[in-house]
């Protein structure tokens, strides 16, 4: 699920519209139709092919901050401690919660080059071990030891189909179309800007800039959105990561 959308039906779907669950799945499921009928008929290719190319970088370059800012503030570099949300942590005003966190992901990233990732969760784990780091769930700082649980998919069963089974009560015509509508274009131009990025990277685009073939992986993701209704998710989509997939070779 992207995460953009994911906020859009969690926060404002679900909680500043106060339209249920079910409700904001339904959209999302209208939503993977219209994209599939978009797809098959070459609107969304027409669309891409139409778009400039500085428009198209700008995109892709939009969703490689956002996802860059959104790292920083997962590992509490930046904090929200004003209106802005860009404020430093301060490493030394609560260093054995946000400070070692901070410090931690600064090291992860010099080392990432070496199993990064591995070896800050092992640094993590003799944090803890030591008191430097110590847990506060109520502030969003949980245990770095394993759990060895695994993903319970029985809960497939409370989410599968549920966006058949809605209950419009109190939703207008109008609004669900607004929602509607939200989703998909910012599913469109979230794509689209995902695959000139990754596309890009891999050096797929022809002379013209335009990328061979489109129409096929405009129609897989229009089809994942559509699936991922059914089984409960927000919106699927195609990640930008994948160009971190392609720089290693892929």
């Amino acid at each position: 699920p992207g995460m953009g959308l994911n906020a859009y039906f969690a926060y404002t779907v679900c909680g500043a519209m106060g339209y249920d669950w079910r409700v904001a799945l339904m959209a999302v499921f209208a939503e993977g139709i219209v994209f599939i009928a978009l797809s098959l008929t070459n609107v969304r290719e027409a669309i891409f092919n139409a778009i400039p190319s500085t428009l198209k970088k700008g995109v892709s370059a939009g969703i490689g901050i956002f996802i860059a800012f959104v790292g920083l503030q997962g590992a509490h570099i930046i904090v929200n401690s004003d209106s802005t949300l860009l404020t430093y942590v301060n490493f030394r005003g609560n260093f054995h919660t946000l400070g070692i966190c901070a410090l931690l992901a600064l090291i992860g990233l010099m080392i990432t080059a070496i199993l990064g990732i591995l070896i800050t969760w092992i640094l993590g784990m003799i944090c803890q071990a030591t008191n430097i780091y110590t847990v506060d769930v109520e502030n969003g700082f949980y245990s770095l030891y394993p759990t060895f649980a695994l993903t319970d998919f029985t809960a497939i069963g409370k989410t599968f189909g549920q966006c058949f089974k809605v209950d419009f009560k109190g939703v207008s015509i109008a609004n669900f179309v607004v929602v509607l509508l939200s989703f998909l274009f910012v599913d469109i131009f979230d794509t689209i800007g995902t695959l000139v990025g990754v596309s890009t990277k891999a050096d797929m685009l022809d002379k013209d800039e335009k990328l061979p073939h489109i129409k096929q992986a405009l129609l897989a993701d229009a089809i994942a959105t559509t699936a991922g209704a059914v089984f409960g998710t927000s919106t699927t989509t195609t990640f930008v990561e994948s160009s971190a997939g392609v720089g290693a070779g892929a």
